[in-house]
C-alpha cells in the first residue's frame, strides 16, 4: 500500500500546486513566490468550482477541478505573452510583464528546497514513520466527519462546502436521520478526494497523503517565503528557520492525532504565506503593482481560510493586529492633518480608534448568528496560571511535555525582535497570542469567551497559533547563537569574513545541534518505559492514535467481519447501526450502507421523526407497528452491531456514546424477535430484519 501513498503524494502534489503556479506565473509573480501560494489559488478555485458545479446539477471529479483551474493559467500565460510581444512590437522596446523574467538567486532555490527536503525527512519520521501502513488512521470523533465526507464527496460528486452532508440527495434513496447540508469548510476534504477520485486509492491513503502534503510541503515553503519577508538582510535567520518550522510539538504534530483537526491543519499550513503576502501589500518599497497583487493574493487567502477553516482568518487577524497599528502611527505621523495637533496627539488618537473599530468588529462577528455554534462552544481551563505561563516559555500545551531547548531559542528570538524595530511587531503578535492561551488555559467565563471563542476556546488550537508565530522568533534565536560563536571564533581566530567556508559550518553545527537536541525521541525513558523528550512523547501518541494495536474499536477483527457482511448484503441494501461501536468507520473506510453515519446531534429537531424511533424502539419492532412502519419507510434490510454486550470497555465506544439515545438498538440479542441472525462472529452480529406481517 505504501506505493499508492507515494503515488497519491506524487499526484496530490501536482494537483495542488500546478494549476496555482500555472495562473501566478502569468502575472509575472516570481516563481517562488508562485510555488509557495500556489495552493492558496488551487483551494479557492476548486472550492469555488464545488460550489459552482452542485448549483448546476454537475458532477464534481478531478478533472473537472484541475483542467478548468489549469487551463485558465495556461490561457492567462499565453495571453501575457503575446500582449508582450506585440507591445514591444509597437514600441520598439520591452514593455512585458514587469520583472517578469527577473530570475531568483541560486541561495534562495537551494534555501527554499532545503524547507522542503527537511518537511519532508521530518514528516516522514515523525508521522509516516509511526504508521503500520498507509491507510493508518485516527478512530477519533472529528475523524468520523473527515472519512465519511471524502467517501460522500468521491461517491456523489457534490464537493461543496456549502451542502456538506453524509446523506448526498443524488445517492441516497432512504429518509436521511437529518435534513439537507450545510455550511462546513470542506477544502482539506476535497483535497483528499481528488486523490482518491484520481487513483482510486483508499480512502485513509487519501486522507494520509493529503497531511502529508499540507505539513511535509505547504507549511514549510510557505513559512519560507514568510521569513524571507521579515529578516530581508538576515539569509542566516531565514536558513535556520528551515530547521525550526516542523520543531514544535503543538503544531503541526498535536493537530494530526488530537480530534484530529484536520481542517485546522490545512488552514494554518496556508497561514504563513498568507502573513507574508499582507507584508508585502503593506510594504511601501515595493511598486504598486507588486503590492495590489500581494494584497489581491492575501484577499484569496481569506477565502481558502473559509473554505479550510475560518478560525485561521481570526489568527492571521491577531497576528497582522501589531503591524497594522505600526502602519496607522506611521501614517498618522507622516499626515499633517489636523494642524495644530502635535504629531504624538495624532498618532494615538488614530491608534486608539484603529483598535476601538478592530474590537467593535470582534464583538459584532463574536454576536453574529452565524458564528454561534463556534463561540458558544467551551472547553474548560485545565491548568492554572502559573502551569499556563510554564508552557509557555516551553512551548508546551496539554498532554505535551515541556520543550526546553526550543523555549530557549523562542525567548533568544523575542528579546532580538524587541531589539530590532523592523520585526518588533512580530513579537507583539506573539505576546497577544500568549494572553489568549494562558486565558483559555487558566479561566472561564465570558471574557474567554469573548477573546477565545473564535477558536472553540480550544487550547491545542491557540497552542498551535502560538508555535506558528514562534517560528520566525526560532529561527532568529538560531541566528543569535551562531552569531555568538562567530564572535567567540573571530576572538580566537580572527576575521570570520575571510573564511567563508568555517562560518558555513558554524551554522551548520548549530542547526544540526539544535535538530538533534529537538527531534530526538530516544532519551533514556522513565523507569515505566514512557518517553522523555517532546518528540518521543508524541510519536508514541501518533503511534497509538494510528496503530491497530491495542483495543481498538474497529480493528481487524471488526474490519474483517464487515467485508463478509458485505459479501452477504446487497450493495444498495440499509444497514441499521449503532455508530458508536466502531460501524460509522465502515461507511468511510468499507463503504458499508449503514444508516447512522454521525455520532453525535441525535434528538435535536433537524433529526427525522423515523430515526428516533428507530434508535430508541427498535427491540420492540415485533410488537410495535409503529416502529414496523418506520423501518419500512427507512427501507433497512439488516442491523449490524459489532459489540453486542454494548459499552462494556470505553475504548469500545466513542465518547459521544450516550446510552439513553441508542437503547432501542443496543437491546437487541439473538432473542430478540423481529431479528434474525445471519453472521455471528464473537460479540459481533449482523441480523436481517423480519417484519411483522400486515394483520
Amino acid at each position: 500500500m505504501w506505493d499508492l501513498f507515494f503515488l497519491a503524494v506524487f499526484v496530490g502534489f501536482l494537483f495542488i500546486y500546478i494549476p496555482g503556479f500555472a495562473v501566478l506565473r502569468a502575472f509575472g509573480i516570481s516563481r517562488i513566490a508562485c510555488l509557495a501560494c500556489a495552493p492558496i489559488v488551487t483551494i479557492v478555485a476548486y472550492s469555488l468550482l464545488s460550489i459552482l458545479y452542485e448549483k448546476i446539477n454537475v458532477s464534481c471529479s478531478w478533472a473537472a477541478l484541475v483542467g478548468p483551474t489549469l487551463a485558465v493559467g495556461l490561457l492567462l500565460h499565453l495571453a501575457f505573452r503575446l500582449a508582450a510581444r506585440r507591445c514591444a512590437a509597437d514600441s520598439g522596446s520591452g514593455c512585458g510583464r514587469k520583472n517578469a523574467g527577473v530570475q531568483e538567486p541560486l541561495r534562495d532555490w537551494l534555501c527554499f528546497g532545503l524547507y522542503a527536503l527537511v518537511g519532508v525527512v521530518v514528516t516522514s519520521c515523525v508521522f509516516m514513520g509511526t504508521f503500520e501502513n498507509a491507510g493508518s488512521y485516527v478512530q477519533e470523533f472529528d475523524n468520523v466527519h473527515h472519512l465519511n465526507s471524502i467517501r460522500a464527496f468521491v461517491d456523489s460528486g457534490i464537493w461543496s462546502s456549502l451542502s456538506s452532508t453524509l446523506y448526498p440527495v443524488n445517492i441516497t434513496d432512504f429518509p436521511a436521520p437529518f435534513s439537507s447540508g450545510a455550511f462546513y469548510p470542506s477544502a482539506w476534504h476535497c483535497v483528499a478526494a481528488l486523490m482518491v477520485n484520481a487513483l482510486g486509492v483508499p480512502i485513509a491513503v487519501g486522507a494520509n497523503a493529503a497531511n502529508f502534503l499540507f505539513v511535509a510541503v505547504v507549511f514549510p515553503t510557505g513559512m519560507f517565503l514568510l521569513l524571507s519577508k521579515l529578516f530581508p538582510e538576515n539569509r542566516a535567520a531565514v536558513f535556520f528557520g528551515a530547521f525550526v518550522a516542523l520543531a514544535f510539538a503543538t503544531f503541526p504534530w498535536k493537530l494530526l492525532a488530537w480530534g484530529p483537526l484536520y481542517p485546522n491543519l490545512a488552514a494554518f499550513s496556508l497561514l504563513p504565506a498568507a502573513l507574508s503576502l499582507f507584508i508585502s501589500a503593506s510594504d511601501a518599497e515595493l511598486d504598486r503593482r507588486k503590492r495590489f497583487f500581494a494584497g489581491a493574493l492575501f484577499f484569496a487567502a481569506l477565502v481558502a481560510f473559509a473554505f479550510t477553516q475560518p478560525n485561521a482568518a481570526f489568527t492571521a487577524g491577531v497576528v497582522l493586529l501589531p503591524l497594522c497599528i505600526q502602519l496607522v502611527a506611521r501614517f498618522a505621523g507622516a499626515t499633517s492633518f489636523p494642524k495644530g495637533v502635535s504629531r504624538a496627539v495624532r498618532v494615538a488618537v488614530a491608534c486608539g480608534l484603529f483598535v476601538a473599530a478592530v474590537a467593535a468588529a470582534w464583538v459584532v462577528l463574536y454576536r453574529a448568528p452565524f458564528m454561534g455554534g463556534v463561540t458558544s462552544y467551551s472547553w474548560p481551563a485545565f491548568a492554572d496560571f502559573s502551569q499556563a505561563i510554564a508552557n509557555v516559555l516551553f512551548v508546551g500545551s496539554k498532554e505535551t511535555l515541556p520543550q526546553t531547548a526550543l523555549g530557549a531559542v523562542v525567548l533568544i528570538g523575542f528579546i532580538g525582535a524587541l531589539a530590532r524595530k523592523e520585526c518588533r511587531w512580530i513579537a507583539c503578535s506573539y505576546v497577544v497570542l500568549c494572553v489568549l492561551y494562558v486565558t483559555t488555559a487558566s479561566f472561564d467565563g465570558p471574557l474567554k469567551q469573548l477573546l477565545t471563542g473564535f477558536w472553540y476556546t480550544d487550547a491545542l488550537r491557540l497552542a498551535a497559533n502560538m508555535a506558528i508565530v514562534a517560528v520566525p522568533l526560532a529561527a532568529l534565536g538560531l541566528y543569535e547563537v551562531y552569531a555568538a560563536l562567530r564572535r567567540l571564533l573571530k576572538a580566537a581566530f580572527g576575521r570570520m569574513e575571510r573564511h567563508r567556508p568555517a562560518a558555513y559550518a558554524v551554522a551548520c553545527v548549530v542547526a544540526i545541534g539544535f535538530a538533534a537536541v529537538n527531534f530526538y525521541p530516544f532519551y533514556p525513558p522513565d523507569e515505566d518505559g514512557s518517553a522523555t523528550s517532546a518528540f518521543g512523547a508524541e510519536k508514541n501518541f501518533l503511534h497509538m492514535a494510528y496503530g491497530l494495536g491495542g483495543v481498538k474499536m474497529y480493528g481487524p477483527e471488526e474490519m474483517e467481519f464487515i467485508e463478509e457482511v458485505k459479501s452477504i448484503v446487497p450493495a444498495d441494501a440499509v444497514v441499521l447501526n449503532e455508530p458508536n461501536d466502531g460501524t460509522t468507520f465502515a461507511y468511510g473506510i468499507d463503504d458499508l450502507n449503514v444508516y447512522y453515519r454521525y455520532v453525535s446531534s441525535y434528538g435535536g429537531s433537524d433529526e427525522s421523526d423515523v430515526s428516533k424511533t428507530v434508535r430508541r424502539s427498535l427491540d420492540v419492532i415485533a410488537f410495535d407497528p409503529s416502529v414496523a412502519k418506520a423501518v419500512e419507510a427507512i427501507g433497512a434490510e439488516y442491523l449490524v452491531k459489532l459489540d453486542l454486550d454494548g459499552r462494556t470497555d470505553g475504548n469500545h465506544f466513542l465518547f459521544s456514546y450516550e446510552e439513553e439515545d441508542w437503547f432501542g438498538i443496543d437491546r437487541v440479542d439473538d432473542d430478540t424477535a423481529g431479528f434474525e441472525v445471519v453472521l455471528s462472529r464473537g460479540d459481533m452480529r449482523l441480523y436481517r430484519i423480519v417484519l411483522p406481517e400486515a394483520s
